[in-house]
């Protein structure tokens, strides 16, 4: 991310605000049901996944080094829900629920940041 300047910087702040708007969303969800679905805390359940499909999206068709980078962030994601999973932080609907939580926020927030960058620029033109 360094490398690109401040582009790398675009992304970052992209990477922290579908990580944020996730855990929100997956935090409130859980709230919100009865407790006796299952659903437990999330600790960074939807977080991770969030982050994981912005980084896709940003450098799965870069050089190989960004290549190598994308394949061990999503291996970190799915080892970060299975870790936790065995360590009884949470069921496994909890994990399932918390990966489409965060990847559907971070396609979300992608789009929502992407077409207000595309029109505010196209209104300083």
């Amino acid at each position: 991310m360094f490398r690109r300047g401040w582009d790398g910087m675009a992304i970052l702040f992209l990477v922290l605000t579908a990580t944020v708007v996730s855990e929100l969303m997956f935090s409130t969800l859980v709230r919100s049901l009865p407790p006796d679905i299952g659903l437990s805390c999330s600790y960074g359940t939807a977080a991770y996944p969030a982050a994981a499909v912005i980084v896709y999206i940003f450098f799965s068709r870069g050089t190989m080094a960004e290549k190598l980078f994308t394949a061990l962030f999503l291996l970190s994601a799915v080892l970060f829900t299975i870790s936790g999973m065995f360590a009884g932080l949470y069921s496994s609907g909890t994990a399932a629920v918390g990966v489409l939580v965060g990847m559907v926020t971070s396609v979300m927030v992608y789009t929502v940041v992407v077409s207000l960058v595309k029109y505010y620029l196209g209104r300083c033109r």
